[in-house]
């Protein structure tokens, strides 16, 4: 991610995410690297709704939504519906 390499990032905490599905931060990076440095917020959003449905804890999810949230307040974007 440092290098720039931000397909290759999300790649990695893809394969995180699948690994350790109950992680939060594999997908609050792959939604900052979506938003922040691709500028794609459909991306983040499809991100952030398929870490919701794999997670299983409540206090998980909402900490992912809040995280999701801020960071789409941080550049005032919202996915395109």
């Amino acid at each position: 991610m440092a290098r720039g390499l931000y397909e290759e990032a999300i790649a990695g905490f893809e394969r995180m995410a699948n690994h350790y599905p109950e992680a939060i931060r594999p997908n609050i990076k792959m939604i900052d690297i979506s938003i922040v440095n691709l500028k794609d917020a459909d991306r983040a959003n499809e991100i952030f709704q398929r870490g919701v449905s794999v997670l299983k804890k409540n206090e998980a999810k909402e900490v992912l939504a809040r995280m999701y949230s801020a960071i789409c307040d941080r550049l005032n974007t919202r996915p395109d519906n």
